[in-house]
């Protein structure tokens, strides 16, 4: 039996009202210098995912083209916050002539990027990704949930899941670029230097993550299991998801003290107001990213399909975090588990023989039997007899009437 397809949770919500915010906080609040190059990245965004995922997507009713334009997407965000400065000139020594800050920033969006974006070209080139075979599970599941919530499946919406993504490329997620590329004036905080090393923490587990699941791929299919627990997937079912949403925490902290600079008591680009409505697009980034990896398109997509297909997944569910590593949940014996529920069987065996034996005992004291025996006791001679005493008249003893000579003493007494 196919599991049940989990109902929208409060993340859901949230970040369905919070989408519908971020266009006009991103036109009335980005700086007007900066506007301009959000303005340009987002043509050069949506023109790239039309053609590397849209179109052929419409043509095969595929959605994995998005597996490949999204990670060389990220890596356009570096290419224009780079071409903002030198034009079409790209070489090593203009990189190195930009402050640290640019260089960084440039850097460590192209290597986000390029790391999943090498494995998806992979994919198409190999022919593993294909139009003649079935679509990424996780893009199955997007037409299991949208039918299960009382909508229908088409192209039309296809699209607008293609270009959901391609949105989140072209203005939430380069905030963060474009905010860390603007100043290049003053050295570095400590702040950004943290979130670089947070960016740098999260790639790497990302990237070991994968690693730990290509060598479990290498392994023989009668001795590595059903699914891959080994390495850093022992304490976490999606741990390259956990990098991957750790890493953009990171890029999102390096980006609080340039958005802090772009105020009246720094650069003076942006107003209050201005600071706030891009402080909460940086926040949004974080949960945004937590619902894609989570539920969107990443952990229970995924395990749909997994729970159904993979021999103790379930057991896994239960012992193992989805997404932030943690501590193992004991396994429980199946020998204790019979056990257990057995002596629960014994138990509820017990309370429904009680159960049932007093509700027969009720049915007894209701029955017209006894009703007709207390009717006829109510009609024993005892009673008739008693009944007829009551019913006899009374015979009343006259009273002796006094002699005149006791009637004269007691006058006198009385006188």
């Amino acid at each position: 039996m196919a599991p049940t397809v989990p109902p929208h949770t409060k993340l859901h919500w949230f970040i369905q009202v919070a989408a519908l915010a971020i266009v006009p906080i991103l036109y009335y609040c980005t700086p007007f210098p900066l506007r301009d190059f959000l303005i340009w990245h987002a043509s050069v965004q949506m023109i790239w995912f039309t053609v590397f995922a849209a179109i052929p997507g419409f043509i095969t009713d595929r959605m994995y083209f998005v597996d490949f334009a999204w990670p060389w997407g990220v890596c356009l965000i570096s290419l224009c916050a780079y071409y903002e400065t030198h034009g079409v000139e790209l070489s090593l020594t203009s990189i190195m002539d930009e402050p640290m800050r640019r260089q960084l920033t440039i850097v460590a969006f192209f290597l986000h990027g390029a790391r999943m974006g090498s494995g998806a070209l992979y994919m198409l080139l190999s022919g593993v990704w294909s139009p003649s075979k079935p679509d990424l599970p996780r893009y199955q599941f997007q037409k299991i949930r949208t039918e299960f919530h009382g909508g229908s499946w088409n192209k039309l919406v296809m699209l607008k899941e293609i270009y959901a993504q391609g949105f989140a490329n072209s203005a939430v997620l380069a905030i963060p670029c474009i905010l860390l590329a603007a100043d290049d004036s003053a050295p570095l905080s400590a702040l950004e230097i943290a979130g670089v090393c947070v960016w740098a923490l999260g790639w790497t587990i990302e990237s070991i993550a994968d690693m730990h699941k290509l060598h479990w791929l290498t392994l023989p299919k009668a001795t590595r299991g059903s699914y891959c627990n080994h390495g850093l997937w022992k304490y976490s079912r999606h741990p390259n998801y956990f990098g991957e949403w750790v890493a953009w925490n990171g890029l999102v902290l390096a980006a609080v003290h340039p958005l802090a600079r772009l105020g009246p008591s720094g650069l003076g680009l942006a107003s209050s107001r201005d600071q706030a409505g891009l402080a909460f697009v940086l926040a949004f980034v974080s949960a945004s990213m937590y619902y894609c990896l989570s539920e969107w398109t990443g952990a229970v997509p995924a395990e749909y399909f997994s729970a159904q297909k993979r021999a103790g997944y379930a057991e896994y569910q239960r012992t193992t975090s989805m997404i932030v590593p943690w501590a193992v949940k004991p396994a429980v014996p199946e020998e204790k588990v019979g056990e257990v529920l057995g002596t629960v069987k014994k138990a509820f065996d017990k309370l429904k023989a009680k159960a049932e034996k007093a509700k027969e005992e009720r049915g007894r004291s209701k029955t017209p039997a006894k009703k007709g025996a207390a009717r006829a006791r109510s009609k024993t001679p005892v009673r008739k007899e008693a009944k007829a005493r009551s019913k006899t008249p009374t015979k009343r003893t006259p009273a002796k009437k006094a002699s005149p000579a006791a009637t004269r003493s007691a006058r006198k007494k009385k006188n």
